[in-house]
């Protein structure tokens, strides 16, 4: 019998799924692998929203939008730091767009029924728009994040630990000149031969 997707899962604890449909429900276990993938599954979802967050002008939905993945005092912390940024960005008149999002490598360790630990890497890009100028960035980033179950709200994020990264803010001189160092050297494309 298959692991239904976990989008038509409502997940009930970290060992079991109540999944229901329209001949009504039914209970699945979760073994190891099915468990580390869903754990993975919800991290990815997790740490987009985090990224999400980032649009928010409004400190009751920043705060809002990140509990959707953090909890405890983990949401306090990042709360405080997506606050400053975000009093940085008015300041500073930035606004940010992210432009995607890609996972280049996941680990899980399960801990318990109920708690993981996901060392993640990744890539974002975006660009920062800035007094009439547009910012490219291109990110690379590595972290190791714990996850717990949190009744009744799912998995949620409970520290996370930066190993690596950058962050999206401008460079004293890009804040001057209004210009951003290039990004990546541009390859021109290869002339076509003649008729």
């Amino acid at each position: 019998m298959g692991f239904p997707p976990l989008s038509s899962a409502r997940l009930l604890g970290p060992a079991f799924v109540l999944v229901a449909g329209a001949a009504g429900a039914t209970w699945w276990y979760l073994d190891q692998r099915d468990r580390e993938s869903e754990v993975l599954a919800a991290f990815e979802f997790l740490h987009r929203n985090v990224y999400e967050a980032l649009a928010e002008t409004d400190e009751q939905r920043l705060y809002e939008a990140l509990a959707r993945s953090f909890h405890g005092r983990e949401l306090e912390r990042q709360y405080r730091e997506f606050h400053a940024g975000l009093l940085h960005r008015r300041d500073e008149q930035v606004e940010v767009q992210l432009d995607r999002l890609e996972f280049l490598g996941l680990d899980v360790a399960l801990s318990g029924s109920d708690r993981a630990e996901v060392t993640a890497s990744w890539e974002v890009g975006g660009r920062l728009r800035h007094r009439g100028h547009v910012h490219l960035r291109l990110l690379r980033h590595r972290a190791r994040s714990t996850l717990q179950f949190v009744p009744p709200e799912g998995w949620r994020l409970v520290a996370c630990e930066v190993l690596q990264g950058q962050d999206f803010t401008l460079s004293e001189a890009e804040r001057e000149r209004g210009t951003a160092p290039p990004v990546a050297a541009t390859v021109a494309p290869e002339p076509r031969p003649g008729p």
